[in-house]
């Protein structure tokens, strides 16, 4: 005998274990085909007269094998007499049992099996104009929250999202941080978003928009770029392809992912800290960007109807009901905000129009003015004085902030930087030596301790500062740290009765709730506004170049224009006269910003009917679209 060979004991057992390996469908056959064999026995020996008796006589083979087979699916007495038919009867009963409980068992375990695999997330979703997630993030929830108030006005709309994680875990994760998801069902796939197999599953070539997390490694910038390149090349053959929208967190990186697979990219550094220098600016403003970011208000609705080819700009501002009329995408593309110069609208353009629904916006509703009550007086700007400012913490977005600031604050401006040096690498001096139209200072100190941020003087301080230590801490402990930091703060600026607006830093948007204080012009950055764009722009892309716009210094920006100053002292107007003043102001009008002092906040008011009469008193601000 071959020692290599192995006994006929192991050569069944591994025969046996090939067939359990094979799955339930081949355990399935081989019972059939054992079943089989055994009844087909059976039959031969009832048929063959060996149990032929005075009480039974066989009556031919397909008769004895039809007993035989009934009696091993359903195992019963046997009651005939003749000890050689009980005899046979009984093995075919025995076999039966046998047969039937491992079919029981075969099936039970096929049917876990499936439920199991079902469980893994690894099904195809047999979807189409769905929003598709691709990755896992912190900012996940604020996105499906924004995304299922989109969906309202949809029929059946449906949300997919693949990511590297426990299908269980992501579905329990939604279901404990979002109560209501309202018409929107929420779909979840385990697998590589990059992998071509795991993207076949969500189906991307029928994806109404596909929205890219960056994953917050090292190496997320590149996992994206794979993304987009296994979207691009592995499904270019799609009927429909929706517009991919990607978080990119190195600005060096943006431009060769949008390039080279034709996506639309955020930064969420310079998105945060563009929001921190708008409320440093403005107390009032981040409340009006909250209102456009959001689906739950107003939004920014691209437009086009024939009947405004022909007309001129300024003939359309005054016939769109409550919408407001802030600038015109071109034919070609190009992104026109208050068009000053009166264009005439050509065939191709679109109107770029706040409203609360696009349902709502008619150029047919034109209103009839009564004479004005606003007497035109020259346009107030921006406040020119050199400020002070106090900025604590440091990591490497801070000095994109002061890049973004310069253009905003008066030549001579101070800004005194405060950093733990345990939490944060040393700042780049350089930055004070390129803008020397500021003075910028370091200091290293505990930025959580008491004793150190009490020897910081804030006396004629407008803006505070501050960052969260996110290159060298978790978000968690990040958060921590900054929550600590803003209370001892918030103590230090009340014991002295000093005015001075706190805008913070925290990197988990759960984290707001606990960090927001009494002070309406204080804020509270976090990812909830880099969810809200990603959600804008995959609704609709042409966005992009208007917030992009709207948020720096190129251009027009929101401004927020005293009361006093625009309406003289007119008391009462209505609001389509309102809007006329600001046009003479080669301004766009586009709202009005009320102070709640009751709940220590503020109300933004826009989409007004033009017709509406409306009262302002000596606290309240016009909300404007203007280049100054």
């Amino acid at each position: 005998m071959n020692r290599h060979s192995l006994s006929l004991t192991s050569k069944v057992k591994y025969r046996a274990h090939s067939i359990f390996e094979n799955g339930t469908r081949a355990l399935l056959l081989w019972l059939s085909i054992a079943t089989l064999l055994f009844v087909a026995v059976a039959s031969l020996v009832l048929n063959s007269g060996f149990c032929n008796s005075a009480d039974f006589e066989s009556a031919g083979l397909v008769e004895s094998f039809w007993l035989a087979l009934n009696l091993a699916m359903d195992p019963g007495g046997v009651y005939e007499i003749g000890w050689a038919y009980r005899f046979v009867m009984l093995g075919v009963s025995i076999f039966g049992i046998l047969i039937v409980g491992t079919l029981i068992g075969v099936l039970t375990a096929g049917i876990d099996a499936v439920v199991t695999e079902l469980r893994k997330g690894r099904s195809v979703v047999d979807v189409a104009g769905h929003t598709l997630i691709l990755g896992w993030s912190s900012k996940i929830v604020d996105a499906v929250k924004e995304l299922i108030i989109a969906n309202e006005s949809r029929n059946s709309p449906v949300i997919t999202v693949l990511a590297d994680r426990d299908k269980s875990e992501m579905v329990d994760y939604f279901n404990d941080h979002i109560a209501d998801t309202k018409n929107t069902k929420i779909i979840c796939r385990s697998g590589e978003p990059q992998d071509y197999a795991a993207l076949a599953l969500v189906r991307p070539n029928f994806a109404r928009s596909i929205i890219l997390f960056s994953d917050g490694t090292e190496f997320s910038d590149a996992n994206i770029l794979k993304r987009t390149l296994a979207l691009s090349k592995g499904f270019s053959d799609a009927e429909t392809i929706g517009p991919i929208i990607a978080e990119v967190d190195d600005s060096n990186n943006a431009l060769a992912i949008a390039e080279c697979s034709n996506v639309i990219t955020i930064e969420p550094a310079q998105l945060i800290t563009r929001m921190m220098v708008q409320a440093a600016r403005r107390g009032g403003l981040i409340a009006v960007y909250d209102e456009l970011l959001s689906f739950d208000g107003v939004e920014i609705y691209f437009y086009q109807n024939e009947s405004m080819i022909g007309r001129r700009y300024d003939d359309l501002i005054l016939c769109l009901g409550s919408a407001s009329l802030i600038g015109i995408y071109t034919k070609a593309g190009v992104t026109r905000l208050n068009a000053i110069d009166n264009p005439e609208i050509k065939d191709g353009d679109q109107l770029i129009i706040i409203a609360e629904d696009d349902s709502l916006i008619d150029l047919s509703k034109s209103v009839s003015l009564r004479p004005s009550e606003i007497v035109f007086d020259a346009p107030d700007t921006e406040p020119s004085e050199a400020e002070k400012i106090v900025i604590i913490g440091w990591h490497s977005w801070s000095h994109l902030f002061i890049e973004e600031l310069i253009d905003f604050i008066a030549e001579g401006s101070v800004v005194n930087v405060f950093y733990d040096s345990k939490l944060s690498e040393d700042p780049d001096v350089t930055i004070a030596e390129r803008f020397t139209q500021l003075s910028i200072n370091f200091t290293a100190i505990d930025t959580c301790s008491f004793k150190a941020l009490e020897q910081i003087d804030l006396g004629g301080v407008s803006n505070v500062i501050l960052f969260s230590y996110r290159d060298s801490l978790s978000p968690t402990v990040a958060d921590n740290k900054s929550l600590l930091t803003l209370a001892h703060l918030r103590a230090l600026i009340k014991s002295r009765c000093l005015a001075v607006k706190v805008t913070s830093e925290l990197q988990l948007s759960e984290n707001r709730l606990l960090a927001i204080g009494s002070a309406k012009d204080d804020f509270i950055a976090s990812e909830n506004f880099v969810s809200k764009v990603l959600v804008q722009l995959s609704e609709n892309p042409n966005l992009k170049p208007v917030l992009d716009e709207l948020l720096t210094s190129d251009g027009c920006e929101i401004h927020l224009r005293e009361c006093q100053a625009y309406v003289g002292d007119a008391k009462a107007f209505q609001y389509g006269n309102l809007v006329k003043a600001g046009r003479e102001r080669q301004e766009t009008v586009i709202g009005v910003l009320r102070v709640d002092e009751s709940k220590a906040n503020y109300v933004v008011q826009m989409a007004i009917p033009k017709g509406e009469e409306i009262q302002l008193n000596g606290n309240d601000w016009i909300i404007v679209i203007a280049e100054d």
